[in-house]
């Protein structure tokens, strides 16, 4: 009876301890997992897809609070892995973004709270499209660096610095001065900035603004007088001048002797070829058109004079003999008589024209005493009117003063 009471005794011993044993082991196991669990952390805040990333830190649940933690709701969302561990990427399109939204996070196990305000829109952006710089005045941007803008029919955003200085700001205006030609609509946004966490939430993107830019009216039209070598500009009208690159009010009829003095011969060389471009200058009210551009190739040399020359002189008898060597239909040569005491202006001489090759006029010593000079030159092409072609110029002037022989 004594050893059954002894083996008894002894095995509610060994039952109790072990049941102790695995008390003490269970609690210790809680603990050390309770111990791995740490608060809750917010990591990457992105404004374009509208996700925030919440670290688990070895909390199996994590739950956020969006009335000062007085209500909590599980979060949703898929759950990802980086260097930093387990996240979950939560969905914070939902947040009102007219105003500052303050969000609390907790864990299961770790049941610190963190909390995150998410930035309201900035919402005073504005963008105006200056019709006569062609450039656009920004405001209400605060710390942002950079804008989007895409043309209304497509979704593709581009990313431009406010930096006007930049190279890519001139490159986007550069794309701008494309897209005038038929107009279009524009819309620009503040680029967001992407939050890294609780102490740097980022900035939301800006409100959207709408911009027209115009269609470009059409072009003028050039008109070209030959004879006085001017252009039938307007005060409306601008000029670009490439050698100070930008462009210049136009006066009314403008010479092109004073536009472009490099297209004429000087020298004995032929001048420079020009292109000169036109356009209905911008105001307030409506864009610069779109500009047409006349090519003037340069003024040829002159009619050279003497023996196997375009033009020969000789005397025969009482009679001056002015042989046309160099001329034809294709190259006419003019030819005015300009008396002694009398001054010579090419734009307003009574030229005569010559189109047949070897053609001889005489003159007698009435019609051009001596002193006398005849001035010649190759035609230009009289084109009365033109839009983006070339003018052919009248060549340069070369004379030949009479000197009547002396007759015994």
């Amino acid at each position: 009876m004594r050893n059954t009471l002894i083996k008894k005794f002894l095995s509610c011993c060994i039952a109790v301890c072990a049941f102790t044993l695995v008390m003490v082991i269970s609690a210790g196991s809680k603990a050390v997992s309770a111990a791995d669990a740490t608060p809750v952390s917010i990591g990457k805040i992105d404004y374009d897809d509208l996700t925030l990333q919440v670290y688990k830190n070895n909390n199996a649940i994590v739950y956020f609070s969006t009335n000062g933690r007085k209500n909590w709701q599980e979060i949703g969302g898929e759950i990802k892995t980086d260097s930093n561990g387990e996240y979950i990427e939560m969905d914070i399109s939902w947040v009102d973004p007219k105003s500052d939204v303050k969000l609390y996070f907790k864990g299961n196990k770790d049941e610190t709270a963190t909390d995150v305000t998410i930035p309201k829109m900035l919402s005073g952006f504005s963008v105006k499209f200056d019709k006569v710089a062609v450039d656009f005045e920004f405001d209400g941007y605060g710390s942002c660096e950079k804008f989007m803008w895409r043309k209304a029919s497509d979704y593709n955003w581009t990313e431009v610095p406010f930096d006007k200085k930049s190279s890519d700001y001139k490159a986007f205006l550069k794309t701008i001065e494309s897209l005038r030609f038929k107009g279009c609509k524009l819309i620009f946004c503040c680029v967001q900035k992407t939050g890294t966490g609780v102490k740097d939430p980022g900035e939301r993107l800006s409100n959207e603004v709408k911009v027209t830019i115009p269609k470009q009216a059409e072009a003028p039209v050039i008109q070209f007088e030959l004879k006085k070598r001017t252009i039938n500009t307007k005060d409306s009208w601008e000029y670009y001048d490439s050698k100070q690159n930008k462009w210049i009010s136009c006066t009314k009829n403008m010479d092109l002797d004073t536009l472009a003095p490099e297209v004429l011969s000087a020298g004995g060389t032929k001048g420079k070829d020009v292109k000169i471009k036109f356009r209905f200058y911008a105001t307030d009210k409506k864009a610069a058109s779109k500009s047409t551009v006349l090519y003037v190739p340069g003024q040829n040399t002159a009619p050279e004079i003497g023996e196997s020359k375009d033009v020969v002189f000789a005397f025969d008898k009482k009679k001056l003999k002015v042989t046309f060597a160099g001329a034809s239909s294709a190259t006419p040569i003019e030819y005015c008589v300009v008396k002694k005491g009398y001054s010579f202006d090419e734009k307003k001489a009574a030229w005569k024209t010559v189109k047949t090759a070897n053609k001889t006029l005489t003159f007698s010593s009435s019609a051009v005493p001596s002193g006398s000079k005849i001035y010649i030159r190759f035609a230009g092409e009289n084109m009365s009117k033109v839009k983006d072609t070339d003018i052919k110029l009248a060549s340069a002037c070369a004379y030949y003063e009479v000197t009547w022989p002396e007759t015994t």
